[in-house]
């Protein structure tokens, strides 16, 4: 098995699918074979790796000036808070933008743009654009889009060497990489009066979006959609991206670009059969913490006590039929041992109130390792009981991370690709429940008093009559609001920094000793009482 996917836990019953040689699913009778297509594919991505360096390194790159455009590239050196709350991160100068359009396929040609060079020296120095409105109506590249928007068939967004080479973690951590059309605000999602403006992204990666080495690594963040399907990207689009090298402080500069590439099929519109939409929904879960607060960190960032096992859960309702033509899970792993979606049952079917002893999409937290064996038992129970599916399921294990010495990460553990689904079918106002557990994976994460999370499932739909690229997710699904009202965001939220700074870096070198021996010390006995807890295989409640 080579993609990073791992046999479901023994406790809820069979494991998921049958996996094959290659790590994806086997063929499912009566399902769409797209789903399985789309994984084989994204392990057969190391070959076209070399084709897109070989566009990025031969093409005419050209200033980007033609649109009336906002333009910012930041660079916080050496120091970790990065954007959300980060007093040091200075404008930087050396970057700008360009644009080329490849020749080499006049069939499907390449639009690239890049921004940059930045020029880091590791220490977890932060990198950051933001560049929007976005558009090719005035380049060479207008006649390539239709309608006002973009038939991409395949895209990459990540960064890349001044020479074209795709740079993966590590060096870089991807922190987040976005396209976001400004053409698809979501108003149930936007609050002026905090700043914030509803965007979902088209095309997206994160670091835990590259796949193991041996499963392509850095070539799966290009991304080739399925025949006779293409994503329609709405312009103008907003660009903004985060990066940090992971490379210990001092080291050798390294110059890098962030860049986005977008393969486009001309005249291609959703009502043609060869040219099916192909679009994006994105799922993000987010409790209200525990306490009197009702805000989280920021958008669809939570927060958890990171030396402590929480769960939660949430549930809702289908908005209408649908095939799922692809999905994986983007997550902090650190914190995250598991994550089940179930459809077919209410969370009161499921006991999950009584269980937990808090309402829907209520955070509860200092959950001991007795009480969480005797919580999945029960819901094992009742899933067979209702005749719930499971069609998601992720949990933490070793083979779906790496361990690469001499870095800055925490525990020199990469995160890589989960695909956690089975190919399934939603059907209109069916109720589904998503249930997740957090606990921190070794000691260096449980140093962190609280870690900022984010659970967001991603699936791929085809809705001929809603062709944009992105799908609001309250277009696929309906949560159900907690009790006490809707969870909104702050983004001045009430923490003190030198917990960001603990959980976003590996703290041992820049941190004093007296400050983390006491945190180390806590970390030690929580390890200790859990015991094997942060290994999935080994977890007490398996045995």
């Amino acid at each position: 098995m080579v993609l990073s996917y791992v046999l479901a836990e023994q406790v809820f019953g069979p494991s998921l699918m049958v996996l094959n040689a290659s790590g994806c699913p086997a063929q499912f009778t009566g399902q769409s074979q797209l789903y399985r297509s789309t994984c084989l594919d994204l392990l057969d991505s190391k070959s076209r790796q070399e084709g897109l360096e070989l566009e990025v390194s031969s093409c005419t790159w050209k200033p980007y000036s033609a649109w009336p455009w906002y333009f910012e590239a930041s660079h916080a050196k050496g120091y970790p808070l990065g954007k959300h709350a980060n007093p040091l991160k200075q404008p930087y100068d050396g970057a700008h933008a360009q644009m080329c359009t490849s020749s080499s396929n006049t069939s499907e040609p390449w639009i690239m743009f890049r921004v940059g060079p930045f020029e880091t020296y590791g220490g977890y120095d932060w990198s950051s654009i933001n560049v929007f409105p976005f558009d090719v109506v005035k380049t060479d590249a207008a006649h390539l889009a239709q309608n006002g928007a973009l038939p991409v068939v395949e895209w990459f967004v990540g960064s890349t060497s001044p020479k074209g080479r795709l740079l993966g973690y590590p060096p870089l951590h991807q922190h987040h990489f976005h396209l976001e059309s400004l053409a698809r605000v979501d108003p149930l999602n936007s609050d002026p009066a905090q700043g914030v403006i509803g965007l979902w992204p088209s095309l997206v990666a994160h670091g835990d979006d590259q796949c193991m080495a041996s499963s392509g690594g850095v070539a799966c963040l290009i991304r080739r959609l399925p025949n006779r399907h293409a994503q329609y990207i709405s312009m103008p689009f907003l660009l903004f991206a985060d990066t940090n090298d992971v490379r210990p402080l001092g080291s050798s500069p390294l110059q890098h670009y962030f860049t986005l590439a977008m393969r486009i099929k001309p005249h291609c519109s959703p009502d043609l059969p060869e040219c099916s939409p192909y679009s994006h929904v994105k799922v993000p879960l987010y409790p209200r913490p525990p306490g009197p607060r009702r805000d989280i960190f920021y958008a669809f960032t939570y927060p958890i006590a990171a030396p402590k096992i929480s769960v939660f859960y949430t549930e809702g309702r289908f908005v209408r039929d649908d095939e799922v033509l692809w999905s994986y899970l983007h997550t902090h792993a650190a914190w995250t041992a598991e994550l089940l979606f179930f459809v077919g049952a209410t969370a009161e079917q499921l006991n999950l109130p009584d269980l937990l002893s808090v309402g829907n999409n209520h955070l509860r937290d200092n959950i001991r390792p007795e009480e969480l064996r005797m919580i999945r038992r029960e819901l094992a129970a009742r899933i067979r009981k209702t005749g719930a599916e499971r069609v998601c399921h992720f949990s933490r294990h070793h083979s779906a991370w790496e361990e690469i010495k001499g870095t800055l990460e925490m525990s020199d553990i990469f995160y890589r690709k989960n695909i956690i689904c089975k190919p399934f079918t939603t059907v209109a106002n069916q109720s589904a429940v998503a249930f997740v557990v957090h606990a921190a994976n070794g000691l260096q994460a449980a140093t962190a008093n609280m870690a900022p999370m984010h659970s967001i499932m991603r699936f791929f739909i085809s809705r001929t009559a809603q062709s944009d690229a992105v799908i609001i997710d309250h277009d696929f699904i309906q949560w159900k609001d907690p009790e006490g009202g809707a969870v909104g965001y702050n983004t001045i939220y009430n923490v003190d920094p030198t917990i960001l700074f603990t959980t976003f870096r590996k703290p041992l070198a820049m941190i004093s000793d007296y400050f983390m021996s006491a945190r180390l010390k806590a970390a030690e006995k929580m390890q200790q009482s859990l015991g094997t807890f942060a290994t999935r295989l080994s977890w007490p409640f398996d045995r």
